[in-house]
């Protein structure tokens, strides 16, 4: 049975945001938004609409679908 698609979203998210060296603060002023957004997606409290992911991924310089894909990082973050 596959992951959620949220769950291999926030693992993503979490994934490259630490290999850009970028806290939940610091990502969430680059893309605009209030200090505790990125906390709010990685503990499942909410889900960006289509504008946001693009933005997290121009931060993170990945293309948007890797933060959909299963096979894209460690299970282990």
């Amino acid at each position: 049975m596959s992951e959620p698609l949220r769950d291999i979203f926030i693992r993503n998210l979490k994934y490259y945001r630490k290999q850009s060296g970028l806290s939940q603060e610091k990502l969430s002023y680059a893309i605009n938004m209030s200090m505790n957004y990125i906390n709010q997606l990685e503990n499942k409290n909410s889900f960006p609409p289509p504008e946001i992911i693009d933005k997290i991924s121009n931060v993170l310089k990945i293309k948007p679908v890797k933060l959909f894909d299963e096979n894209q990082c460690p299970t282990n973050i």
